[in-house]
C-alpha cells in the first residue's frame, strides 16, 4: 500500500512574522496579498505556506495594535478614566491611520478592541459607576473616537490630494503657450488653477468641496471632546439624587 505524503516544498524565505510586518507597513487599509508578495519578492502563492487567507493577516494585525492600547492604569476616578480612555483609544487610531476606518467598514473587526475594552469598563466600575453605565460609556466613548478619526483621516487624505494635484503641472487643450502665441503645442495651466476652476461655482462664486484646513480638523477634535463631556455629565446627571437635580 502506497502512502500519500503531502508536498511540503522547500522552506520559505519568509516567515509569517516578515509577512505581518510588511502589512503594516502598507497599511491595514491598504494591504493586499499581492503587494505583501511584491515586497517580499515571491510570488502571491507562496505566502500561504505561512498564513491562510487575508483575513487571517488583518486578524494578526488587529491583535498587535490592541496590544497598543494599554487601559491596566486608568485614573480611579470615573470621569478622569473616561477622558483617559479616550486619549489612548485615539493615540492608537493615530498611530495606524486606516484602523478607523477598517473597524467602521469590517464587520467583527472591532472585536479585540471590544474586549480591551473591558479593562476601561472595570476601571469605571471601581470608579463608582455602575456596571451598565460602565459599558454603555465605554461603548460610546470607543464609537465617538472611531467615528471622528475616521472623519479627521478622510480630511487629511482629501488635502493631501488636494495639495498633491494643485502641486503638478497640467497639459490640457490644444491653445499655444501664453509665452509664445506661435508655438503649436497644448497649452500647459497649473494645476492651483485647475483646481479653482473645478470647485468654483459660477453662479454664486464660491469655492464649492474645497480641501479642509488646519482649523475645519481641530473643530473636529473639539467636537469629539464635547461629545465626551456630554456623555460624562449625563452620567453626572444619572447619579445625582432627584431632590438634588
Amino acid at each position: 500500500m502506497t502512502t500519500l505524503r503531502k508536498k511540503t516544498g522547500p522552506k520559505p524565505g519568509f516567515s509569517r512574522e516578515d509577512v505581518i510586518r510588511v502589512a503594516l507597513d502598507i497599511g491595514i487599509a491598504d494591504f493586499t496579498l499581492a503587494r505583501i508578495a511584491k515586497r517580499l519578492n515571491v510570488r502571491t502563492p507562496a505566502l500561504y505556506r505561512v498564513i491562510t487567507s487575508r483575513d487571517d493577516v488583518l486578524q494578526e494585525c488587529l491583535e498587535r495594535m490592541v496590544d497598543d492600547l494599554d487601559l491596566d492604569d486608568l485614573p480611579p476616578a470615573w470621569d478622569e478614566a473616561i477622558r483617559e480612555f479616550a486619549k489612548r483609544l485615539w493615540n492608537v487610531m493615530a498611530k495606524y491611520p486606516g484602523l478607523a476606518r477598517v473597524l467602521q467598514a469590517i464587520p467583527g473587526t472591532g472585536r479585540p478592541f471590544s474586549q480591551r475594552s473591558m479593562g476601561a469598563v472595570r476601571a469605571l466600575v471601581d470608579g463608582g459607576l455602575s456596571r451598565e453605565d460602565a459599558m454603555l460609556a465605554a461603548d460610546l466613548i470607543g464609537n465617538t473616537v472611531i467615528f471622528t478619526r475616521g472623519v479627521v483621516e478622510a480630511m487629511e487624505a482629501r488635502q493631501a490630494l488636494e495639495e498633491e494635484e494643485a502641486a503638478v503641472y497640467v497639459v490640457e487643450g490644444t491653445e499655444p503657450l501664453d509665452d509664445d502665441p506661435d508655438a503649436d503645442e497644448p497649452r500647459t495651466t497649473a494645476g492651483i488653477d485647475v483646481m479653482r476652476a473645478r470647485y468654483l461655482d459660477p453662479d454664486g462664486g464660491t469655492l464649492l468641496g474645497t480641501a479642509p484646513d488646519v482649523d475645519q480638523i481641530d473643530a473636529q477634535l473639539e467636537w469629539m471632546d464635547r461629545k465626551i463631556d456630554l456623555v460624562i455629565d449625563g452620567l453626572w446627571g444619572a447619579r445625582t439624587p432627584e431632590f438634588l437635580r
